[in-house]
């Protein structure tokens, strides 16, 4: 009579201790699934509870000379076009805050463009490369960008 082969005793062993791992792990992800509220499942499930959000910014148009700016509309809302009142609402130019404002009761801010421009080289930047919105989220809100452009105007 042979005896058996070590390497295929411990392959054996491997395999049946590699089955025993997998019904093992299949039966926590049910546990899990049943639950959901364990490590990242809850995490991921409060965040999709966030409510999505939009932000839609019209171009602004300046007057070089004065420093001044038409009326720009920012508008933030859900994504079925709700308007979300008392959010902040922050603006850049070349990567560089220029200001922020606060939405009013139609999620809405109507701000001078100069009012947020700031210094000549904000406005140099500005019409290469436009202005930014963003809304950094809460606890009940995801957040949102939008990019609008500056033009110079007569």
């Amino acid at each position: 009579m042979s005896n058996p082969d070590p390497m295929m005793e411990a392959l054996k062993m491997y395999k049946e201790e590699n089955e025993r791992l997998k019904r093992e792990n299949e039966e926590l992800r049910k546990q899990q699934g049943s639950s959901g509220q364990s490590g990242q499942s809850g995490q991921a499930s409060q965040s999709a509870e966030k409510i999505p959000t939009r932000l839609k910014a019209g171009d602004a148009t300046g007057h070089i000379g004065r420093l001044a700016g038409d009326t720009v509309l920012v508008r933030l809302t859900t994504s079925d076009g709700e308007g979300i009142e008392g959010q902040t609402v922050r603006f850049y130019v070349g990567g560089k805050e220029v200001g922020s404002d606060l939405t009013d009761a139609n999620g809405e801010i109507r701000t001078n463009a100069g009012q947020h421009a700031g210094q000549p080289l904000n406005w140099i930047n500005a019409l290469a490369s436009g202005y930014t919105a963003e809304f950094e989220g809460s606890k009940k809100y995801k957040p949102s960008h939008t990019q609008a452009g500056v033009h110079v105007g007569a």
